[in-house]
C-alpha cells in the first residue's frame, strides 16, 4: 500500500467484524488492494463504521514518515442493490474480490 507514488484513493468498506473495517481499495488506474482499519481511526475522521461507506484517503509524507488521511464522502452509504451491482462489475472486471 505505501509503495503507491499516487496521492489520491477510494476505500470501500466491504463489511466489518470486531472494531476493524474490511476495506476494497482501487486507485485511478484500477489497481486493487485491501486494507483493515480500525473503528477508531475512521471514526476520528468522521467516517461511519458500516459496510456499504465509501470515502477517500490520501498519503501524505513527513520528515520521511507517511500518514493517512481519511476524508468522508457526501454521500454516507449504499444501498444493498448498489453494493450488489459494484460486486458484480468489480467481479466480471477483477474476477474474484
Amino acid at each position: 500500500m505505501f509503495g503507491f507514488s499516487r496521492e489520491k484513493f477510494s476505500g470501500l468498506i466491504t463489511r466489518t467484524e470486531d472494531n476493524i473495517a474490511f476495506v476494497d481499495v482501487a486507485d485511478k488506474d484500477g489497481e486493487k488492494s485491501f486494507m483493515e482499519i480500525p473503528k477508531e481511526d475512521l471514526e476520528q475522521s468522521k467516517i461511519l463504521f458500516k459496510a456499504g461507506i465509501l470515502f477517500d484517503f490520501t498519503l501524505t509524507q513527513f520528515c520521511g514518515w507517511e500518514r493517512i488521511n481519511f476524508i468522508p464522502h457526501e454521500r454516507k452509504i449504499y444501498t444493498k442493490e448498489e453494493i450488489e451491482a459494484k460486486q458484480k462489475y468489480y467481479a466480471e472486471k477483477y474476477g474474484d474480490i
